[in-house]
């Protein structure tokens, strides 16, 4: 979505893939508490300068995941959320 500039679908996108995490981590109860949180967040995304830097932020949470290195995985969902 990013490459070809579909900024509405690429937020869509975004979200669908953080809910994904909240809800592997804390199920439903936890995705309330979030959804709050995400919608102001949602705002925030002047601060991408180009869509390969989303998507490497991106790459570096899911590689992160799959290593099952919790301590990198954080720090990736870190820079991703500031």
């Amino acid at each position: 979505a990013l490459e070809k500039d579909d900024f509405t679908r690429a937020t869509e996108v975004d979200i669908a893939f953080h809910r994904f995490i909240v809800e592997r981590a804390g199920g439903s109860d936890l995705v309330n508490t979030w959804i709050p949180i995400v919608m102001r967040m949602r705002m925030n995304y002047q601060r991408i300068s180009t869509p390969a830097q989303s998507i490497a932020e991106h790459k570096a949470i899911v590689e992160a995941l799959q290593k099952q290195d919790n301590k990198t995985a954080s720090a990736a969902l870190k820079a991703n959320i500031r």
